[in-house]
């Protein structure tokens, strides 16, 4: 009985540090990706703005291509998005926030399951090669510990996704 006192102790104590130190991790979190790609921005521009043409290349449709989607909103800009439901992507809903064709695409995306939401946006840059997309991605964790230590795996868990995201995009574009 005295042994699992102990236990129980240094388990309480665990689980209060790992919660204290959680309030000195960072509250906001950054992933950003890039990739150059040979096409103009103007060919690009349609598979961002219009939401139905993710399904092309987005990295979570490829994972679960039975992912249930639902679209609203007009058919692409500002105002567009959808609500999705998987059984291995959670659900949630995107909506385009600002579109400044074909340079800007900013958007909010909440996770349902999760509870939480966050910004993102596209970038296209013309460069000599052709166009530098950029995909970033902003979350705040709040106060929330656990979301402050989920954090810190962020940029390596999205950004892997992105990277893939970036080279079917790349790939649909005719690059």
């Amino acid at each position: 009985m005295r042994f699992l006192l102990r236990v129980l102790k240094w388990l309480v104590l665990a689980v209060v540090a790992l919660a204290a130190i959680a309030f000195v991790l960072p509250r906001s979190h950054h992933v950003e990706r890039d990739r150059v790609v040979k096409v103009p921005p103007e060919r690009i521009w349609p598979l961002l703005a219009d939401p139905r043409e993710w399904k092309r290349w987005s990295p979570w449709d490829h994972k679960d291509p039975d992912m249930h989607i639902t679209y609203s909103g007009p058919a692409s800009g500002a105002g567009a998005g959808w609500s999705w439901k998987s059984s291995s992507q959670g659900s949630g809903t995107v909506r385009f926030t600002q579109a400044d064709p074909p340079k800007r695409l900013g958007y909010t995306i909440a996770f349902t399951n999760m509870g939480s939401s966050a910004t993102g946006e596209f970038r296209l840059e013309p460069v000599p090669e052709g166009t530098r997309i950029v995909w970033a991605f902003d979350s705040d964790a709040g106060n929330n510990p656990m979301m402050r230590w989920f954090g810190l795996l962020l940029d390596r868990m999205v950004g892997a996704d992105f990277e893939a995201g970036l080279a079917r995009l790349a790939i649909v574009a005719g690059d």
